[in-house]
């Protein structure tokens, strides 16, 4: 009688089949680490935007920068408005002074 048992051909289907199981167990661990880069990737870009120094803050800055900006125009159309009618009064002034003056020569 023979000691050595037969292998059952499930088992050894299985067995032949351990060299592609590995394989892809090394494809999967290899995209484990690429998902692992791309996760830190993410996590350094999110810091980049949403840090103090960030592109947050900058935009945050160009924005009051650009309400500074309207603020002083409205100032400076304000002004101008002023020196218009102070122009308009001169104006007014110098033309009846001309004719105070040729009513005087006359």
């Amino acid at each position: 009688m023979n000691t050595e048992r037969a292998l059952p051909m499930e088992v050894l289907n299985a067995l032949g089949q351990l060299p592609m199981i590995q394989t892809s167990l090394q494809n999967i661990n290899m995209k484990l680490v690429e998902l692992n880069e791309v996760k830190r990737t993410v996590t350094e870009l999110k810091a980049d935007i949403w840090d103090n120094d960030g592109v947050e803050e900058k935009i945050r800055y160009i924005g009051q920068q650009q309400e500074d900006n309207l603020s002083e125009i409205e100032i400076l159309k304000s002004e101008n408005k002023n020196l218009q009618r102070e122009v308009d009064l001169l104006k007014s002034i110098v033309i009846r002074l001309k004719q105070q003056n040729r009513k005087m020569k006359y």
